[in-house]
């Protein structure tokens, strides 16, 4: 388990309207920190109903796996941020990433 002392620093945030699947409005502001662990299982304890109900699956990807799938991947950028932290460490301040797709 992440506690809030784990986390590192704040690489990247973005906000948007988006629907859920009951059709309603909901904004969302999404903040992304850079986090190492230890181990590579993931616990979904913490999820809400909401997130239970939209969230399908998850795994560890490869930045080439991330930049070549045709799966929906969120954010857009995810495969461009993960390689720039990976190449250079988290930026001196956070990155505003697209809420969408270009």
């Amino acid at each position: 388990m992440v506690t809030e002392e784990d986390l590192g620093p704040v690489v990247a945030t973005r906000g948007g309207l988006w629907r859920s699947n009951s059709g309603r409005h909901t904004f969302a502001a999404d903040t992304f920190f850079l986090v190492k662990v230890a181990h590579s299982e993931i616990s979904t304890d913490g999820h809400q109903e909401l997130e239970r109900s939209i969230i399908t699956g998850h795994r560890w990807w490869t930045v080439a796996e991330l930049r070549e799938t045709t799966e929906h991947v969120s954010p857009p950028a995810t495969a461009g941020l993960v390689a720039t932290l990976i190449a250079d460490g988290p930026p001196s301040h956070p990155v505003r990433l697209p809420w969408r797709e270009a």
